[in-house]
């Protein structure tokens, strides 16, 4: 026989009821937070971090609903999430095919290939300001989640990475089929891509974490992103490489999360540059860090949501 136990939502209420059946889970519900899990019980350090396997099919009905709301009502739908990136390719191929001539267009380069090399640092870039800024209101936007039902709250975070990982790889796959027309072969340089972009996925979804977190407190934070973006396109290296920084703010520029992969990505993909293992473990690293100090800093702030939003 394995017990069930709830607690009241309401003040004042008294002990815990225990109820008896036959279910295997054991459940503590407290003004609408998931407080232990159904299975062994995870030290609340991992839960964030073991979120998506433990609710795999409620992960997936939630990306689909993510997705399909941003393009709800509109006359062409989900077709938008190609369109809109392949508009960019076209635009970036004219202006920086034809109008303006930067450093990598003056290389022997195939025609149009210097717009690509913008598209692909900017899809970086969309990847990285879409989970960021959409993470300052993450809880918010999803109130009734926090103070109606259960619901485990860390898979939200989850589900904005996913979301814009899905637009990134949309992203990825137009630019393998644009760069396979520009240079008439099979871009198989591509295929780091994924290798590379993996820790920046992990760094990014312990910043929404610390953001969604922070962000449920604090309203300003969703303005004072919305502020930095276009701050932060100047700051990181898309239009630029590190190596035309001066020397003396160079370290700084590193500091910046999308500087080495973005640096990584298109050095490997277009300029024949080996990937810095050591830089690329060294990154790992700072990600596994920035993963676990959100999934600890959303912990800790999440008993108290219920009471701000």
């Amino acid at each position: 026989m394995v017990v069930r136990r709830f607690c009241s939502t309401e003040r004042g209420v008294g002990e815990p009821r225990v109820f008896s059946g036959k279910a295997s889970v054991t459940v503590e519900i407290r003004r609408g937070h998931v407080l232990a899990d159904a299975g062994p019980r995870i030290p609340s350090l991992f839960v964030p971090a073991t979120a998506l396997w433990r609710h795999w099919s409620l992960f997936r009905r939630l990306l689909a609903r993510d997705v399909l709301s941003a393009f709800r009502g509109s006359v062409l739908g989900l077709a938008w999430v190609v369109l809109i990136p392949l508009s960019f390719v076209a635009i970036y191929s004219f202006v920086f095919g034809v109008i303006v001539k930067t450093t990598w267009a003056n290389e022997a380069r195939a025609p149009f290939e210097t717009p690509l090399i913008y598209f692909m640092s900017l899809m970086m870039f969309g990847f990285f300001m879409e989970a960021i800024t959409r993470s300052a209101n993450l809880i918010r936007d999803h109130a009734t989640y926090v103070n109606k039902i259960v619901f485990p709250l860390d898979l939200l975070g989850w589900v904005l990475a996913g979301t814009a990982l899905m637009k990134l790889g949309i992203n990825a796959a137009l630019l393998a089929g644009a760069l396979a027309i520009v240079t008439a072969a099979i871009p198989w340089k591509l295929l780091v891509l994924p290798l590379l972009l993996a820790p920046f996925v992990v760094l990014t979804l312990g910043v929404i974490w610390i953001f969604s977190a922070v962000g449920a407190y604090l309203r300003d934070l969703a303005l004072g992103l919305q502020a930095a973006a276009p701050v932060l396109t100047f700051l990181t290296p898309i239009f630029y490489s590190v190596d035309q920084v001066p020397p003396a703010a160079r370290g700084m520029f590193y500091l910046n999360p999308l500087t080495f992969p973005i640096e990584s990505a298109r050095g490997a993909v277009f300029m024949e540059r080996p990937v810095s293992w050591e830089g690329y473990g060294l990154y790992w690293l700072s990600a596994l860090a920035v993963f676990t100090l959100g999934g600890w800093c959303f912990q800790r702030l999440r008993p108290g949501f219920a009471d701000v939003v």
